[in-house]
């Protein structure tokens, strides 16, 4: 790998940090009105909107949930939820993994 791969892969990382966000905090940008539970039932249905899985974590990107949201004539937040410590850690390894 050279230089210029490593700055891609940087570059990929941020990305990935930036717009996948766990069940939580899909939750959390729906103020509750949305539960675990129910994200959980509309994957197993295939309804909601695209997730993305790595290993056994379910990750939502951004750009997934306002297509979602303008295609189902839903507001969403803007703001984007601060990650638990924990849930940052499991991150930063699947982004480690993923960009290996």
């Amino acid at each position: 790998m050279n230089a210029a791969d490593g700055g891609e892969a940087d570059e990929l990382a941020d990305e990935l940090r930036a717009n996948l966000l766990t069940p939580e905090q899909v939750v959390a940008r729906y103020r509750g009105a949305v539960t675990i539970d129910t994200l959980e039932r509309w994957r197993h249905f295939k309804t909601g909107p695209a997730y993305r899985r790595i290993g056994r974590l379910v990750f939502y990107h951004t750009a997934d949930l306002f297509s979602w949201e303008k295609a189902n004539g839903i507001a969403g937040s803007e703001a984007t939820p601060t990650l638990d410590p924990a849930v940052a850690a499991a991150a930063e390894l699947v982004v480690s993994l993923v960009v290996v």
